[in-house]
């Protein structure tokens, strides 16, 4: 049994869907429901998953620039 009492075979089918997956991190972000997600257009949500993927990477490339800032420092 997995964390809130969910089956484990949920837990993989979330896991294994990338689509599914997309739906939960553009909820999350909006603060939405999955089924609201699902009301938006393909075009806002494919526009949602752009903004969260360059956001993210955005991100990465400050926490590398950070690490190697702090590594140059010692």
């Amino acid at each position: 049994q997995c964390v809130f009492g969910l089956s484990e075979q949920y837990r993989k089918k979330l896991v294994g869907d990338s689509e599914l997956k997309a739906m939960f991190a553009v909820a999350e972000h909006l603060h939405m429901t999955v089924s609201d997600v699902m009301k938006m257009s393909l075009l806002e949500f494919k526009g949602w998953l752009a903004y969260l993927n360059i956001k993210a990477r955005e991100q990465r490339k400050q926490s590398g620039n950070t690490r190697a800032n702090n590594i140059r420092r010692r």
